[in-house]
C-alpha cells in the first residue's frame, strides 16, 4: 500500500503544477485592474481550472479566494533590494585611463513582500479612508512567515502543544528524502506544525501565486525596487 504524501509535499507538487499552466492568448488584453470577462483566469482550460478547485478545496474559504482578490485588486507589492556593485578590477582601470568615471551595476539582492489590506479600517470616531491607516502586512515567502494576525493563530494553534516536530536535517524533506538547495518546497524554511500542517494566511498564499505563476498573475504584482536602508527598515517595522 502506497503512503499518502504529507500536505507539504501535496501542496508542493500543486502550486507546481499552477505555475507551469502558461497564460491564456486573450489574457495579453487585459489589466492589473481588469476582472470582468477578459480576466485570465476565467480564460483557463477546464483541466487547469480543476487545479485550481483543488487549491480551492485544501484551503479555507478566507484565504484562497480572498488571496486572489488581493491580487486582483493590487494589493501586493514586490520589494526588491538593488545594491550598487563593484565592477571587476580591469574595469575599474580601463575606465580610469580613459578618464571616465567607472559606473556602478545594479542587481537584485532581496526580496520581501508587502501586502496592503482589503479591508477599510474601522474607528469609533468615524475617520474616513483617508485620515485613518490602511494595515500593511510584511510577507517573507522563503522564511514562510507574515506579520498578520491570522498567521500567528495558523503558526501558533492551540493545539501545537500535541505535536512533537521533529528537526529536520539541511538535506531533508518530511520523508527523510534528499533535496537540493534549488528545489522549492511550500512552507519555506518553516517545519509546520508537527511536519505535518503548514502555516498559511490569504497574504502568503497571494504572494505565492503572484511569484509562482507568474505567467499569469505576475502582471498583477507591483514591483519596487529599494536601498538596502529601506529594506532594513521594513525588517524593523515588520
Amino acid at each position: 500500500m502506497s503512503k499518502l504524501p504529507t500536505p507539504r509535499v501535496f501542496l508542493t507538487a500543486l502550486i507546481n503544477d499552477i505555475s507551469a499552466i502558461p497564460a491564456p492568448i486573450t489574457s495579453t488584453t487585459t489589466t492589473t485592474t481588469d476582472s470582468g470577462p477578459n480576466h485570465p483566469l476565467r480564460s483557463l482550460a477546464p483541466a487547469h481550472r480543476a487545479l485550481l478547485s483543488t487549491l480551492h478545496v485544501v484551503f479555507p474559504n478566507n484565504i484562497f479566494l480572498p488571496a486572489l482578490d488581493l491580487l486582483d485588486r493590487g494589493l501586493v507589492t514586490r520589494l526588491v533590494q538593488v545594491e550598487a556593485s563593484v565592477p571587476p578590477p580591469e574595469v575599474l582601470q580601463d575606465a580610469t585611463t580613459a578618464g571616465a568615471a567607472p559606473s556602478l551595476e545594479g542587481g537584485p539582492r532581496n526580496a520581501v513582500y508587502q501586502v496592503r489590506s482589503a479591508q477599510q479600517p474601522r474607528s469609533r470616531f468615524h475617520q474616513t479612508a483617508a485620515t485613518t491607516s490602511t494595515p500593511v502586512y510584511t510577507v517573507r515567502l522563503e522564511a514562510w512567515s507574515c506579520s498578520c494576525a491570522a498567521f500567528t493563530f495558523s503558526a501558533f494553534p492551540a493545539t501545537a502543544g500535541l505535536f512533537q516536530p521533529r528537526v529536520l536535517g539541511e538535506d531533508e524533506d518530511e520523508d527523510g528524502e534528499r533535496v537540493g538547495e534549488e528545489d522549492w518546497r511550500f512552507g519555506g524554511l518553516s517545519l509546520g506544525t508537527g511536519g505535518e500542517e503548514m502555516p498559511c494566511c490569504k497574504h502568503l498564499l497571494a504572494c505565492l501565486l503572484g511569484e509562482k505563476w507568474n505567467a499569469v498573475l505576475g502582471s498583477y504584482v507591483t514591483v519596487r525596487e529599494v536601498s538596502r536602508e529601506e529594506m532594513a527598515g521594513v525588517g524593523a517595522d515588520a
